[in-house]
């Protein structure tokens, strides 16, 4: 059983882990080529047509790329297809919210941004992007919610594979003009990608009224208001610690942004991979308490030893790694990134049991622990970077993800959630000390 379970969620990791490298570096790809061809400017107007799409997507979306796969997971057969309804209703409803709200917000987003509204134009063609990722978020909640694995990385390489094409041609023929249709041509492709992979899964006999699906569908609203207002609070707090960096001046910030992407970013490919498979999993098993132990306990020991492996590979390599993927000037943030990915290798079983506490509805518990969490990492990071820089800095995100694990822990017990089995516990503290080790000899 346990030797089943294990090879499960390593295909189903590798595979999805796959996919989402080989979007990551077709994103790397298009991005070289938009600074080639169109240089600062389009690289410039690219990062803020995205940011201001992210930001407003993130906040009008509600997060039902997570909030809504427990419950549809675990709906029952006679409420499926009712579910399904009212996630798909709401995913139009939403994107079409953050469309016109984008959409009426072009000209101030351009002057706070640029000075003028010269670039109003690109922000109101970039608003029907929210509308379409809000609609491919819904479909890729019913793959994940039915574990299709499969057809979730056969929807993320069909986008890679052609909206990096169609991108660099509205380049190269618009120059500056096809940045804002490039975005929105890649987020058609990516909801094409994955409503090609859910024709099949299409509800049987008459549609409920829209009231009926705007009850059903309050409960994974109300749970994805409070990850939204977590995950702003953790974006607060990384924007005012970049603030505090960018006080002190020269290259801090730079290195800063290039080690970040590499230890939180590309570990994040790993860890969005193992929760694709895992979440569903656990919410259909979440009322079975010693069960759900044993998933989060298993889950956690074959993420961190795997984690573990990748974590000392990047701490070896980190001083190759990082001008192969910038340039040679990055190479101070070399100690950021090793003591950084010691802490990741922490993660696996903070992770687990975090998706515990979303699949058995305690949002509260998840938001309290998240924002906690955020703003001790905030004090813990400003006190490392203050006393040794970047290696600080990075000592301070193994420091932080330690304390992490400890206050989730603790919450477990407190709300009475499921405990991961003693052994899990300590070989999440044991599987970050070959990369310590290695950190230790190289810093």
């Amino acid at each position: 059983m346990a030797k089943a379970l294990t090879l499960r969620i390593l295909k189903a990791t590798s595979l999805l882990g796959s996919s989402q490298g080989i979007n990551m570096v077709c994103s790397v790809v298009r991005m070289k080529v938009l600074a080639l061809l169109v240089g600062p400017e389009g690289v410039g107007l690219f990062g803020a047509l995205s940011q201001a799409a992210d930001m407003i997507g993130n906040l009008s979306q509600m997060n039902i790329r997570t909030s809504a796969v427990p419950q549809l997971s675990a709906a029952p057969p006679g409420r499926f297809d009712a579910m399904l309804i009212a996630v798909r209703r709401y995913g139009r409803l939403l994107g079409l919210i953050g469309t016109v709200v984008m959409f009426l917000l072009a000209p101030w987003l351009s002057t706070f941004t640029f000075g003028s509204d010269e670039y109003a134009w690109a922000y109101r063609i970039t608003a029907l992007s929210l509308l379409l990722v809000a609609l491919q978020a819904s479909e890729l909640v019913v793959l994940q919610a039915t574990s299709r694995y499969r057809p979730i990385a056969a929807a993320g390489l069909f986008t890679a594979l052609t909206g990096m094409p169609l991108a660099i041609a509205l380049y190269y023929l618009f120059g500056v003009g096809g940045v804002a249709p490039g975005i929105v041509g890649y987020s058609l492709l990516a909801w094409i990608g994955a409503m090609w992979f859910t024709r099949g899964q299409n509800p049987v006999g008459p549609k409920p009224p829209w009231s009926r699906s705007l009850r059903l569908g309050f409960g994974f609203i109300k749970v994805g208001a409070l990850l939204t207002l977590t995950s702003l609070v953790g974006d607060g707090v990384n924007f005012l610690f970049i603030s505090f960096i960018g006080k002190g001046g020269g290259d801090a910030v730079g290195f800063y942004q290039a080690g970040y992407k590499m230890v939180w970013n590309y570990t994040g490919v790993f860890f969005m991979a193992f929760s694709m498979e895992f979440y569903p999993r656990l919410a259909r098993t979440i009322h079975n308490s010693r069960h759900c132990s044993l998933l989060i306990s298993h889950q956690a020991i074959v993420s961190a030893a795997v984690l573990s492996v990748g974590a000392v590979v990047v701490v070896a390599l980190a001083q190759w790694l990082l001008p192969l993927l910038y340039t040679g000037e990055f190479v101070g943030a070399i100690p950021y990134v090793r003591w950084g990915m010691v802490g990741m290798a922490i993660r696996p079983l903070s992770l687990s049991m975090s998706y515990s506490f979303l699949a058995a509805g305690r949002s509260r518990v998840y938001c309290i622990t998240e924002i906690l969490s955020a703003i001790c990492g905030f004090l813990i990071n400003v006190a490392g970077y203050s006393l040794a820089g970047l290696t600080g800095l990075g000592m301070a995100t193994a420091v932080w993800m330690l304390l992490e694990l400890i206050i989730i822990l603790v919450s477990a017990r407190l709300s009475g959630a499921p405990m991961p089995l003693p052994r899990a516990i300590a070989l999440s503290l044991v599987a970050p000390l070959p990369a310590l080790i290695l950190a230790l000899s190289l810093t």
